[in-house]
């Protein structure tokens, strides 16, 4: 089943999630879980109908900042507002936190940043590959940032994953509802789980979803 291995990483060792995304992954017991646990447990209908408010929320807060700039005399850049609509609803959903479109610092907008340094940077190591064995001596430095990039990464997420288990550990009740973030920390804490999960791959999983962010 060679055929429908993923496309990875040109130096692996840049990678410090090297086999566990989902998305680059082989085809294998791992990938079946996981595209098993998308299907069933995260993009099933039963969890999007329950995230239904934010959506509607998000869509309030868009046509609402539509009316205040008309009422100003503004213009708008009606597709930078969508597409921050769009990233609020993903991020809301995943992990329980917003892209805000004033450009303040914050935990969505850090990962969709890092996201996108990943993704050219992991693109400049693939277009390496015609320099054959040299790829691997990192010439220009592109696995060494891309290294960095994937370490702050590591370091957000790795908080945002303190912060829901802390509001697990109290007892404290989202408002809005069950995040794949809780979803698959609670899978994780299943020792009854098909398989075990971990931080890592939870990690890669949100790697590879802030992807969509991109486009």
């Amino acid at each position: 089943m060679n055929i429908v291995s993923r496309l990875q990483f040109n130096n692996t060792d840049c990678n410090i999630y090297e086999g566990s995304g989902f998305i680059t992954a082989p085809y294998n017991a791992y990938w079946r879980f996981m595209k098993k646990l998308c299907m069933t447990k995260l993009l099933n209908t039963s969890q999007i109908n329950q995230l239904v408010h934010v959506r509607e929320d998000e869509m309030k807060k868009l046509v609402e900042s539509m009316i205040n700039i008309s009422k100003h005399g503004e213009s708008c850049d009606l597709r930078q507002a969508i597409m921050t609509m769009t990233n609020n609803v993903i991020c809301r959903m995943s992990m329980s936190t917003r892209c805000l479109a004033d450009g303040a610092t914050n935990e969505a907008r850090e990962i969709k940043d890092l996201a996108l340094q990943v993704s050219l940077l992991g693109g400049k190591l693939s277009a390496g590959n015609v320099m054959g064995p040299l790829a691997k001596l990192d010439l220009f430095g592109y696995g060494r940032h891309l290294r960095i990039a994937l370490d702050k990464f590591d370091r957000l997420v790795e908080r945002i994953i303190k912060e829901h288990e802390e509001k697990k550990m109290k007892g404290t009740e989202r408002s809005e509802g069950m995040d794949l973030m809780d979803i698959l920390l609670e899978i994780s804490r299943d020792p009854n789980a098909e398989m075990e999960l971990t931080k890592k791959e939870i990690k890669a999983f949100f790697l590879a979803s802030c992807f969509q962010l991109l486009l």
